[in-house]
């Protein structure tokens, strides 16, 4: 018995994976992941029903940022569920924010750590 595959060619899913992801170089604002466009997920700045925003994150950092929502209750408690549900927000875009900043300061440090072993930058003259 023979099975016949049902799946597109490789370049066809390819493509449908960049047309998914909305661009050719997908990114990890988490990380910094560029290699397979397959690893990639969009994923809610904040809850889905606070929010559509999305930004491209590799599953690995999905995951992370995923499971810290799970600390925060998003179901209003108090008298004034505008405001809270405001502050819940705002509470969700500041854990994003948080794992982009370490992501840069983690950058910044092989920088300068990478600026110790290469030889002194010295610009052409200009005529």
């Amino acid at each position: 018995m023979t099975t016949t595959n049902t799946y597109p060619d490789k370049d066809t899913r390819l493509e449908q994976k960049y047309r998914k992801l909305g661009t050719r170089e997908p990114i990890c604002a988490g990380c910094g992941y560029r290699k397979s466009p397959y690893a990639f997920e969009h994923a809610h700045i904040v809850p889905k029903k606070y929010g559509d925003e999305t930004v491209l994150l590799c599953r690995n950092c999905h995951r992370e940022q995923s499971d810290g929502e799970k600390d925060h209750s998003y179901e209003p408690t108090t008298a004034n569920p505008k405001m809270e549900t405001i502050g819940r927000y705002l509470v969700a875009v500041a854990d994003f924010l948080k794992m982009i900043a370490n992501t840069l300061a983690d950058y910044g440090a092989w920088l300068v750590d990478q600026a110790k072993h290469v030889l002194p930058h010295e610009p052409e003259a200009v005529t």
